[in-house]
């Protein structure tokens, strides 16, 4: 059941690729729709759920323009 979750999220993610939305907008509206269609989420979903919020702050922090990563760039 969870892969059928996770396809539909992704359907949903490249759908608001398409349309040049961000792709994490189609994860969150995948994730709603299911939710309002009464879906409870099982605890794989809910460790997949924590990777993805881990992977996408780390990918966020690295691929920053901030004022960090330019001190970072002018001490080396």
């Amino acid at each position: 059941m969870e892969a059928v979750w996770i396809a539909i999220a992704y359907v949903l993610g490249l759908i608001a690729a398409f349309f040049r939305i961000p792709v994490i907008v189609g994860y969150l509206a995948g994730g709603l729709a299911l939710y309002a269609f009464g879906q409870t989420t099982t605890d794989l979903l809910h460790a997949i759920g924590h990777i993805g919020v881990l992977l996408l702050l780390f990918t966020a922090v690295c691929t920053s323009g901030s004022a960090a990563s330019s001190v970072l760039r002018s001490s080396a």
